[in-house]
C-alpha cells in the first residue's frame, strides 16, 4: 500500500519521465492499478500485468524492453524472483525493482544476487516508490 499524497509528490516529478516506458508486474488488482495510477500521474508510460508469465512474454516475446521493470515476488504463475532468473538468462534483462510483503533478510539477498536493483517493502511511501525509479533511471 502507498500512502495517497501523489499530489505534493507530483510537484517533484521530472519532466523526461514521460519518455521512459516501466512494466509493472502485481497480481494484486487494486495495488496494480493504484501503483499504475502513481507512476501514470508522476509521467511514466505504464504497462501493467497481474504476473511474471506476462512480463516474460511482454518482454521476451513482444520485445518490449521497458527503461525499469516493477515487479511483486509473490503472484501466481511465475514469482517476481522467477522472473529475475530467467530475464537474467537473456539480453533483456531491464533494472528491476522488487516489491514485497514478504520482506524477511533471504527474500532481499535473494533478489540482489538475481540482480534486482532495488527491493522495497510493503507497505511503502509513495515517494519511496519514485524515489526508486528515479534512481534505477539515473544509474550508468
Amino acid at each position: 500500500m502507498i500512502r495517497p499524497d501523489a499530489e505534493q509528490d507530483m510537484a517533484t516529478a521530472q519532466p523526461e519521465a514521460a519518455s521512459h516506458i516501466i512494466l509493472l508486474a502485481e497480481d494484486d488488482d487494486e495495488m496494480r492499478t493504484l501503483l499504475k495510477a502513481y507512476l501514470e500521474m508522476a509521467g511514466y508510460a505504464v504497462t501493467a500485468v497481474p504476473n511474471g508469465v506476462e512480463v516474460i512474454r511482454v518482454i521476451c516475446e513482444e520485445g518490449t524492453v521497458p527503461d525499469v521493470l516493477v515487479t511483486d515476488v509473490h503472484m501466481p504463475l511465475m514469482s517476481g524472483l522467477e522472473v529475475l532468473r530467467r530475464l537474467g538468462e537473456t539480453e533483456k534483462a531491464p533494472p528491476t525493482i522488487i516489491i514485497t510483503s514478504f520482506g524477511d533478510h533471504e527474500t532481499h539477498k535473494r533478489a540482489r544476487k538475481l540482480g534486482a536493483a532495488s527491493v522495497l517493502d510493503k507497505p511503502f511511501d509513495s515517494t519511496t516508490l519514485l524515489g526508486a525509479v528515479k534512481d534505477v533511471l539515473e544509474q550508468p
